[in-house]
């Protein structure tokens, strides 16, 4: 449930920030324990494209925004936790994603 933008709330200055991580694919593998994607850094994949960005990453402690944009990705499955990451920096006037 929503809750109505006429309903007070108090903390929401102070509410965390939320992520969702949808849940991985089953694995094709018949091996348990495999992971369900390949770990080799492509965030290209169908895999990923599947999952929304989360916002920009914040320092917890300042709320400030860091030097440079960072966001991420997230899934799961019973065994491993996924994390995709995209940094954009600028490294000599030449722009830097990671």
């Amino acid at each position: 449930m929503v809750p109505s933008d006429n309903i007070s709330r108090p903390y929401a200055s102070i509410y965390p920030r939320q992520y969702i991580a949808i849940r991985a694919p089953l694995s094709s593998s018949s091996s348990i324990n495999q992971p369900a994607i390949t770990i080799d850094g492509n965030i290209e994949k169908t895999f990923w494209n599947e999952v929304d960005w989360s916002e920009e990453l914040v320092d917890i402690a300042t709320d400030t925004t860091p030097k440079f944009t960072t966001k991420i990705k997230m899934r799961w499955d019973d065994d491993f936790l996924y994390v995709g990451k995209k940094t954009v920096s600028c490294c000599n006037n030449i722009l830097c994603i990671t």
